[in-house]
């Protein structure tokens, strides 16, 4: 597997677009990719004022179109990518790992309702899927979310960021790579994990 992260010029008007649309992120995220590559699954970071897109991709994707449209134009290249693989396979799992996840807990509704963006139910749905995904939850330290429109229906975007252990790491690569919750072709399901105290390496 391999982690990109690409920084995004929200000064322009065409990244403006990207960042409210889950749709045009789709075909953003697919043009690097040929036909063929499988399950790709990314989300939106907003760090220190700054918007990037962190992908995670079965095959390298090919950035310069993206960083065209939607990257800083005096920096090249605006992006970074590290194979994923490599870094599951060295973190010490006896360390508590820094987390970060995007996800939709379930499909899209016709209307938003209330009691499902409550933190509370967030945070138990994550917790959920500790048994099935080889981790452990140690500490939550932020959650947030978010309705977004897609395909004219209302979809609950939850933005989680903590601590746990992986307690299974092959169980916890497939769980990652396979992706977490609903609607994973719209910018949710992507789970990072770090020894640093930043997600991204």
């Amino acid at each position: 597997m391999f982690l990109s992260r690409m920084a995004l010029d929200i000064g322009q008007e065409d990244t403006q677009n990207l960042v409210r649309s889950p749709t045009l992120q789709r075909e953003m995220v697919y043009s690097a990719f040929p036909s063929s590559s499988g399950l790709v699954l990314w989300r939106m970071d907003s760090i220190e004022g700054r918007m990037w897109i962190v992908i995670l991709s079965p095959i390298r994707p090919d950035l310069r179109y993206f960083h065209q449209q939607c990257g800083y134009q005096g920096v090249f290249p605006s992006w970074d990518i590290t194979d994923y693989d490599d870094i599951l396979d060295n973190l010490d799992l006896r360390n508590t790992l820094n987390f970060e996840v995007c996800f939709c807990p379930f499909s899209s509704v016709r209307m938003p309702r209330d009691y499902l963006q409550d933190m509370n139910y967030i945070r138990s749905w994550l917790e959920s899927q500790e048994k099935h995904g080889g981790f452990d939850i140690s500490n939550i330290l932020s959650i947030t979310s978010c309705w977004k429109m897609v395909d004219s229906k209302y979809t609950l975007y939850a933005w989680i960021e903590g601590k746990l252990w992986i307690t299974d790491l092959p169980l916890f690569r497939s769980f990652c790579s396979g992706g977490i919750g609903e609607n994973l072709d719209t910018g949710a399901g992507l789970m990072t994990v770090s020894e640093n105290l930043s997600v991204w390496m």
